[in-house]
């Protein structure tokens, strides 16, 4: 999985590009996301609340929608999965009120 922040990297490219999430979006300005699942609802948590760390620091609105891309094996690892985002604290309202997509 790509870093999120600095502090998730060991090492850095040093290609000129972005390497983590905040650089992307300090550099061009992304307003619409779309995240990655998967298929273990605690890790997924974990980094979606991590993930929203750092977009809920964007000004303005922004997008998100997620992708399991088949990796839950069925519907109740996704309602699991859907359970533990309206539970935590970290991930706003704003990130469980629709199923397709988030905006702040």
């Amino acid at each position: 999985m790509d870093p999120i922040t600095a502090a998730d990297q060991s090492e850095r490219v040093n290609d000129g590009l972005p390497e983590t999430l905040e650089e992307v979006v300090a550099r061009y300005g992304q307003r619409w996301f779309k995240l990655k699942v998967g298929g273990d609802a605690q890790a997924d948590v974990a980094r979606l609340s991590a993930i929203a760390s750092v977009l809920d620091r964007i000004p303005g609105a922004y997008h998100a929608s997620l992708d399991g891309n088949e990796q839950y094996e069925d519907m109740a690892g996704v309602a699991e999965l859907w359970s533990r985002m309206k539970a935590e604290p970290r991930l706003s309202a704003s990130w469980t009120a629709s199923s397709s997509s988030s905006s702040r």
